[in-house]
């Protein structure tokens, strides 16, 4: 997919209207210096990356925002935004060369609540369902939820200080060694169907962790042990003391009965109250979920449906085929996680009615006992066994649970270590290292053309913090010189479109760059010629005095700003 158009539209009319071509597209600053004050920053050249990175799911935050510190805000390009009803448009096209390709349309604004929206194709969706559905459009051939859209297209669109100083891990710093495992795997085309599995299985193993950190908040397994070990030779104690009563003929056995019954009650509270920690903590990670999901507004959304309907003749689906989509996300969501709910509430309701049969036994049985002559004596040791037969109880569940959750994470750990076993596999790793060293024909080729030096991609197999294997990527000249990380990166991006093509992947077939009048003007040259024979779509902010002489004409220019022409008119 191409750029296509980017429209930037203030209360319905058209404010800037940007075409974009194969080849090279630069957004110049041709501001004239006019004494010490004047200046290129500040004009828009950046923020014509940030809209259309904004269009795949950016944060609207960073379109006000400074690049080099977030908390840096412009309250004029904010209000401005808001308070004009600010839209941005982005048409994306599958072949700029052929009329009838495939299109999609992009629009966002920068309202909140019920008057923002986010659109594909003229539907609105979610911020959850925007991301997912436009994802699918253009890497269509993705099987799992990672990696997300913004970690797909985030070497094509790069201009953050951390994207164009890293040519491999250019996502935010906290990104985990796994997440870009799956994105490179998925990046050289290889197979990585079970990473979704994977990523199921780790976040289980974080909730059932949870759940046994929980269990032993207040003692560990071991503390429960030797408690348990301590109550049971004071029960022992207390046996020998009853024995020596003088009681009736049938007093032993029931009162046998009656500590077991005790023993029973304490074992299925305790048991209850665990259910309902499970429960608990079920219930809160779907409250987690839900509480992120933006309410649809069913009248809104059917005129819109309505509308369409009427522009689209051929319009094939329904609205409650739309609303059904909608909910069905929803429901296979909370369904995933509340999958184990029925069973737990069965459970507690189970529980529940043999501890109320429990409760009549015991006064049935303490009300015999009280009939015996020895009951004073008796009265006292039955106290104190129902006090450790409680203790019992209560450390046996705890034991018992702890030592579930240690064989479901047991179980767990070893579905990951089978999943990483077979990626690890030798046959997998030569498929790795087969698409890696066809990766490396385009990547060498760019960068000799360039730069006369031939750049490679290298991976290497380490292990994290909980001893699990991972792919780790990176990259290396092949003279082993140091700098031209800039043209690394670019090198990089340029031979990911031109392998991805190669092996029909799915992929975006343009690169995005900031501050490229840190390029050399001959390296530029030679890059505008190869994106241009290859059909890459390359677009680089730059300013003006810096772009050289054979490039700078109405060609390659699709954007001129200045101090004067700032991006957004705001002071015109």
């Amino acid at each position: 997919m191409y750029l296509k158009q980017l429209l930037v539209i203030k209360n319905g009319v058209i404010l800037r209207n940007i075409n974009f071509h194969k080849g090279l597209n630069l957004i110049i600053d041709e501001t004239k210096e006019e004494g010490s004050t004047t200046t290129g920053n500040n004009v828009g050249k950046t923020t014509v990356l940030k809209l259309i990175y904004f269009c795949f799911g950016g944060d609207p935050k960073e379109i006000y925002t400074s690049t080099e510190n977030a908390k840096d805000e412009y309250p004029l390009i904010k209000e401005f935004l808001t308070n004009n009803n600010v839209e941005v448009r982005l048409t994306l096209k599958e072949d700029l060369n052929v009329v009838d390709s495939k299109e999609i349309v992009i629009e966002r604004n920068f309202l909140k609540r019920s008057k923002s929206y986010r659109k594909i194709n003229g539907e609105k969706y979610t911020e959850k369902e925007f991301t997912k559905e436009l994802r699918s459009l253009i890497f269509n051939d993705l099987e799992s939820d990672k990696p997300t859209l913004k970690q797909l297209v985030g070497h094509n669109i790069r201009y953050k200080d951390s994207a164009i100083s890293n040519t491999i891990k250019y996502l935010a710093p906290y990104t985990k060694d796994v997440e870009y495992e799956a994105l490179y795997l998925y990046l050289l085309g290889c197979s990585h169907k079970k990473g979704q599995k994977k990523e199921e299985l780790l976040t289980k193993l974080k909730q059932e962790e949870k759940f046994k950190r929980r269990l032993e908040l207040s003692a560990t397994k071991n503390d429960y042990a030797i408690m348990l070990a301590a109550v049971n030779n004071n029960i022992e104690t207390l046996d020998k003391k009853r024995s020596n009563l003088n009681i009736n003929e049938n007093f032993e056995e029931d009162l046998n009965t009656l500590n077991r019954i005790k023993s029973d009650i304490n074992q299925l509270s305790e048991g209850i109250s665990l259910l309902e920690i499970r429960k608990d903590l079920i219930n809160e990670s779907k409250n987690e979920l839900e509480k992120n999901n933006v309410d649809i507004d069913l009248v809104e959304l059917k005129l819109i449906y309505e509308e369409v309907s009427e522009n689209l003749s051929d319009l094939n689906k329904t609205f409650s085929d739309l609303v059904n989509y909608h909910n069905t996300m929803i429901n296979n969501k909370v369904k995933y996680i509340t999958k184990e709910l029925p069973l737990i509430e069965s459970k507690i309701n189970s529980y529940n009615e043999q501890l109320t049969k429990l409760l009549d036994d015991e006064k049935e049985y303490t009300a015999l006992l009280k009939k015996s002559d020895t009951f004073e004596d008796l009265e006292s040791i039955i106290k104190e066994l129902n006090s450790e037969y409680q203790k019992k109880g209560e450390y046996e569940a705890v034991i018992v649970r702890i030592e579930e959750s240690e064989k479901q994470i047991k179980i767990i750990e070893n579905n990951i270590s089978d999943i990483n076993n077979e990626i690890m596999s030798e046959e997998y790793q030569q498929d790795v290292k087969k698409q890696v060293t066809e990766f490396n024909k385009y990547f060498e080729e760019v960068s000799q053309y360039l730069y006369g030096e031939k750049y490679l991609l290298s991976y290497n197999i380490k292990k994290n913090k909980n001893n699990q294997s991972y792919y780790n990527f990176i990259t290396f000249n092949e003279n082993l010189s140091s700098g031209k990380k800039q043209g690394e990166i670019l090198c990089f991006d340029i031979a990911l479109i031109m392998f991805s093509r190669s092996r029909g992947l799915s992929h975006l077939s343009f690169v995005l760059n900031d501050k490229k009048e840190l390029m050399d003007n001959h390296q530029l040259l030679k890059v505008a010629n190869y994106a241009k024979k290859n059909g890459i779509q390359l677009v680089f902010s730059m300013l003006a005095d810096k772009v050289p002489d054979n490039l700078n004409n109405d060609e390659n220019i699709v954007l001129s700003l200045s101090q004067k022409s700032k991006l957004f008119k705001i002071e015109e």
